[in-house]
C-alpha cells in the first residue's frame, strides 16, 4: 500500500519502508526502523565544523549549527521530521 503524506506522526505508526521523493528526485529508500537507526543529530560551533564532520544539510541554529550525522558518532537521535528536514536542505544546497 502507497500512503503519500506530510504527516511524519501517521509514517511512524503507519509505515514499514520510506520513500521520500522531492520534486521528483529519491532522498531516501528504506525501512523506517533502519532509517530512524542511521541518523542522529549532532550540534556544531560553525558551519566549517559541521562541513568537516560531513554533517548533512547543516543549517544556522540558535548558538551555532546542527546537521544530520550517519552512524554512532554522537549527538541525539533525529526524528522523522529532523531527518526530512535535513535531507531536503542538502538536497538544495547540491541543487
Amino acid at each position: 500500500m502507497l500512503f503519500s503524506t506530510h504527516i511524519t506522526s501517521d509514517l511512524m505508526r503507519a509505515a514499514d519502508q520510506i520513500l521520500y521523493l522531492s520534486d521528483g528526485r529519491l532522498l531516501a529508500d528504506d525501512p523506517l526502523d533502519e532509517l530512524m537507526r542511521r541518523y542522529r543529530i549532532k550540534r556544531f560551533a560553525s558551519l566549517a565544523e559541521a562541513r568537516a564532520a560531513r554533517a548533512i544539510g547543516a543549517k544556522a541554529v540558535k548558538g551555532g549549527f546542527e546537521g544530520l550525522v550517519t552512524g554512532a558518532v554522537g549527538g541525539r537521535e533525529a526524528t522523522l521530521d529532523e531527518i526530512m528536514i535535513h535531507l531536503e536542505f542538502a538536497k538544495k544546497e547540491t541543487s
